[in-house]
C-alpha cells in the first residue's frame, strides 16, 4: 500500500537454528514453503558449469559456496552462474581446515576468495560461508559476523562427495523439509540428480531457493512473488552475449505519475507526484511500460541481455530503502527472455497482452514473443480490514481458513490453474460487509516466435 509518502508493507522473516558455535542448520518459521539447495564448488570448472546448466534447466536456483580457488581459476563459469540468479557464497580460500588458522591467517582467506568472486562478476558475494569440512568454531564464525558473513552448516548431508549416484543423492536431499539446507557438490552424482531432485522437492510443495532469498522478510503484496526464472519452452545453447545500453533514458508511465529513468545502467522509478524516487536495478538498457502502468519490462544491458517484468508497486515496496542490486537478483522481477541469448528492445503490444522483442545475432535477429500469466506457486497477499474483522480464505473446495484482519496470508498452490478465493468480513455500523478477491496460482510462461495468427490468450 502506498501512502504518498512510504511503500507500507506487512513483512515476515524466518529464524534459524544453529550449532554452538553460531553456523546455521535450517530455516525455521519460514513464511513461505521453501528449503534451500546448497552446493560446495571445488572440483573444476566442467563440473560447475554442468551443474549450472542443469539448474537452468530445472528453473531452479541455489546457493554455491565458491572455493576462492576455482573462483579465480574459473571466472567466467562463475559469472554464468551468478547470471542465472544463484547465491555465490564462499568456501575458503584453500579448503584448510580453519580452525587450525591464525585469526590473521582466517581473515586473509575470506577476503582472498571475496576477492577473486568480486573480480569474476563486478559484484561482492553474497556474504554466505560455509567451512570446509562444515569445521568451524565460535572464534571463526565471530570473525565472519565482523566481516559482515552468515556462517551456514547444513540439515542433510547427502554424502554425495564418497561417489554417490544421481539416485541415491535424490533419496537423500530429498527429504528436506521446509526451512531445510542440503548439503552437496559439483560432482556428478549432484549434477545428474538435479531434474528429478527438483521435481521431488517441488512434489512436496516446497520451492528451492537460494538462501539469501530465503533469509529476505516476505512482503505481502497484491500480486505474485516468481521465486525464481520462468523456463522457455525450448533449449537453448549456454553462451553470454554482452550489448551495450543506452543511458540518460527517461520514460513516462501512461497516466504519467511514474517515470522510470535509466542513467549508466541504473534503473529508478521517480514519483511525480511526490517527488520522491526508489533505487531498483544496476544493469538496465532499455524499459516499456504496459498500457495500464502497472507493469515495466526491462531489457538488462552487458553481460546477459535478458528481458524481465516488474511489477511497480511490488518492486517499490520489496527495494524501498534496499539500494539497486542486478535484475536477476531483483526479487520481483520476472525473466520471460531465453537464457543464454541476446534480447534487445522488448516493448508491450498496444492491447499489453504481449510481449515482443529481438533476439539473437544481430545481423539475423529473431523477433519472438511473449504471452504471460503471473502465477508462481505460492501467492503472498495483503488484506486490510479494522481490528476484529476476519479473513476466510477458500482454495477451491479446501477446508476454510481464517485469520483477523489486517493479515499476511500465503496461499499455496495445489496445482498450476489452482483458485483461491478470499472474503474479507468486518462491522460496519452494526453490519456485516464483505469482498470476494478471486486469486490465480500456477506458472506459465510461453515463448513463440513471430508467426501467424494472435496467439492464445495472456493476462497480465
Amino acid at each position: 500500500m502506498y501512502d504518498g509518502l512510504t511503500w507500507q508493507v506487512d513483512a515476515r522473516r524466518a529464524g534459524v537454528d544453529t550449532l554452538s558455535d553460531g553456523q546455521i542448520v535450517r530455516l525455521t518459521d519460514c513464511p513461505l514453503p521453501v528449503c534451500c539447495l546448497t552446493y560446495d564448488c571445488e572440483r573444476g570448472a566442467k563440473s560447475v558449469r554442468g551443474l549450472t546448466v542443469a539448474l537452468a534447466k530445472s528453473g531452479a536456483r541455489a546457493t554455491g559456496f565458491w572455493l576462492g580457488t576455482l573462483a579465480s581459476g574459473a571466472p567466467d563459469a562463475l559469472a554464468a552462474w551468478r547470471l542465472q540468479g544463484n547465491d555465490v557464497g564462499l568456501h575458503s580460500w584453500s579448503h584448510r581446515v580453519q580452525p587450525r588458522l591464525a585469526d590473521g591467517a582466517f581473515t586473509d582467506e575470506v577476503r582472498r576468495a571475496g576477492g577473486a568472486v568480486a573480480r569474476a562478476t563486478g559484484v561482492p558475494s553474497d556474504h554466505l560461508y560455509r567451512f570446509p569440512y562444515g569445521s568451524g568454531c565460535s572464534r571463526e564464525t565471530g570473525l565472519l559476523r565482523d566481516l559482515g558473513f552468515q556462517a551456514f552448516f547444513w540439515s542433510i548431508d547427502t554424502r554425495d562427495w564418497t561417489g554417490r549416484s544421481a539416485a541415491q543423492v535424490v533419496s537423500s536431499a530429498g527429504q528436506a523439509g521446509r526451512g531445510g539446507i542440503v548439503l552437496m557438490h559439483d560432482t556428478p552424482g549432484s549434477i545428474g540428480a538435479c531434474p528429478d531432485l527438483v521435481s521431488k522437492v517441488r512434489g512436496k510443495g516446497l520451492e528451492p531457493v537460494p538462501l539469501s532469498l530465503a533469509l529476505e522478510p516476505v512482503y505481502a503484496q497484491p500480486r505474485f512473488l516468481i521465486p525464481g526464472p520462468i523456463v522457455p519452452s525450448e533449449p537453448t545453447p549456454v553462451a553470454f552475449i554482452a550489448e551495450d545500453g543506452p543511458g540518460g533514458t527517461v520514460l513516462l508511465s501512461p497516466d504519467e505519475r511514474w517515470a522510470a529513468v535509466i542513467l549508466s545502467g541504473r534503473l529508478c522509478f521517480w514519483d511525480n507526484a511526490d517527488a520522491s524516487g526508489v533505487a531498483i536495478a544496476t544493469d538496465a538498457a532499455a524499459v516499456s511500460w504496459s498500457p495500464d502502468g502497472d507493469f515495466l519490462a526491462v531489457t538488462s544491458g552487458a553481460p546477459d541481455a535478458q528481458v524481465y517484468i516488474l511489477n511497480l508497486g511490488v518492486t517499490c515496496a520489496l527495494m524501498c530503502g534496499r539500494g539497486p542490486v542486478p535484475l536477476a537478483r531483483c526479487p520481483s522481477a520476472m525473466r520471460v527472455s531465453t537464457p543464454g541469448v541476446a534480447n534487445r528492445r522488448a516493448r508491450f503490444s498496444e492491447d499489453g497482452r504481449w510481449l515482443v522483442w529481438e533476439r539473437g545475432r544481430p545481423r539475423k535477429p529473431e523477433t519472438v514473443r511473449c504471452s504471460l500469466r503471473q502465477v508462481a506457486p505460492w501467492a503472498v497477499l495483503s488484506v486490510p480490514g479494522p481490528p476484529g474483522g476476519t479473513v476466510e480464505v477458500k482454495i477451491r473446495r479446501a477446508a476454510t481458513r481464517r485469520a483477523t484482519a489486517p493479515c499476511l496470508l500465503v496461499l499455496p498452490a495445489g496445482s498450476a490453474g489452482a483458485s483461491a478465493q478470499v472474503r474479507v468480513s468486518a462491522a460496519d455500523g452494526g453490519r456485516r460487509t464483505s469482498t470476494e478477491v478471486p486469486l490465480v496460482l500456477g506458472t506459465e510462461v510461453t515463448l513463440s516466435n513471430q508467426g501467424d495468427g494472435p496467439g492464445p490468450p495472456a493476462e497480465l
